[in-house]
């Protein structure tokens, strides 16, 4: 395969974003949406401060941003890129999406369990936060399972001398 220019990098990092923009957005929305209104502070008072649920909330959109966004931009490169590139990518992204994976999804679930005694309003965005919370679990703890059988592949490769 020919090596494509450094522009079609730009181009993936931007459809990325855009993917991660597009799921996030709508995201937000629902889980914005279900907040109880907390009346602006009167007058030329201070602004109030973020409240634990909106904190959570915000943490959520995060999370699903950079899930989609990353993973778009993984499979761009597989369909699209070159070979260096994905593997650029899979080694600069491999520790991130782990730690994105198994604590988003912590974070996700416990959201969403959290939300509930306060009279989550709408049931189809905790459905949606277990879901998405759930998957990325799944998959950090499938991307833990295949680090730690590469590690020990490859230690028992080397103390058994490379010899196949």
């Amino acid at each position: 395969m020919a090596r494509r220019s450094g522009t079609s990098r730009y181009v993936v990092a931007f459809l990325s974003v855009l993917v991660g923009v597009a799921v996030a957005a709508p995201f937000a929305v629902l889980k914005f949406g279900d907040l109880a209104p907390i009346p602006p502070p009167p007058g030329n008072a201070a602004p109030r401060e973020l409240t634990f649920q909106e904190l959570l909330v915000i943490c959520e959109c995060c999370v699903v941003f950079y899930a989609g966004t990353y993973l778009t931009g993984r499979r761009l490169y597989a369909a699209f890129g070159t070979v260096e590139d994905l593997e650029a990518v899979r080694e600069l992204s491999g520790t991130h999406m782990r730690l994105l994976h198994s604590f988003g999804g912590v974070l996700m679930v416990a959201a969403a369990m959290l939300d509930q005694p306060a009279g989550n309003k709408n049931l189809i965005s905790a459905f949606l936060s277990i879901t998405i919370g759930l998957a990325m679990l799944c998959s950090g703890f499938w991307a833990l399972v295949r680090w730690a059988f590469e590690k020990w592949t490859r230690r028992n490769r080397l103390n058994s001398g490379g010899s196949s």
